[in-house]
């Protein structure tokens, strides 16, 4: 299990639906298509809530990531398992990128050099694309400006 991307390939069934944290101009937990590999071992797969082109609505977990579920009550009564926590990350090209675009927009991310050295290809990527006219979340753009600072 070292590619989770070829395991994907590998999957002709959903086994399980489990809800994953999106941030979308609010919080919100959508259902997603997993498949478990383990007693509470899930991998996360393609499904239509995840666009690689879309960074307004950011999920905690993307495809290929495998996590593990804890069962939640949501507002309505219902009841789901959701995914709380990160084994593996999929070993999608862009994992790091969508990783920083989701902690700076949900709050969670800490100003500090080893983050700004970290994170520089993905931060020069949304400069990239910040400069072609593609949206990020203001927070997302303040973290690059406080990182930045954070340099000198």
């Amino acid at each position: 299990m070292t590619d989770n991307n070829n395991i994907i390939d590998n999957i002709n069934e959903v086994t399980d639906k489990v809800y994953v944290q999106l941030i979308d101009g609010s919080t919100a937990w959508v259902p997603t298509n997993a498949h478990k590999l383990d007693e509470n071992k899930y991998l996360i797969l393609p499904d239509n809530e995840f666009n690689e082109n879309d960074f307004i609505n950011l999920s905690e977990f993307i495809p290929g990531d495998i996590v593990a579920l804890s069962s939640q009550t949501f507002h309505d009564g219902t009841q789901g398992f959701v995914c709380k926590k990160l084994f593996k990350p999929s070993t999608r090209q862009d994992k790091k990128f969508f990783e920083f675009l989701f902690k700076t927009a949900f709050g969670e991310f800490e100003i500090n050099k080893n983050n700004l050295e970290y994170y520089k290809s993905e931060i020069e990527k949304i400069k990239e694309l910040k400069a072609l006219g593609k949206n990020f979340y203001d927070s997302t753009l303040m973290t690059i400006e406080q990182l930045e600072h954070c340099e000198s």
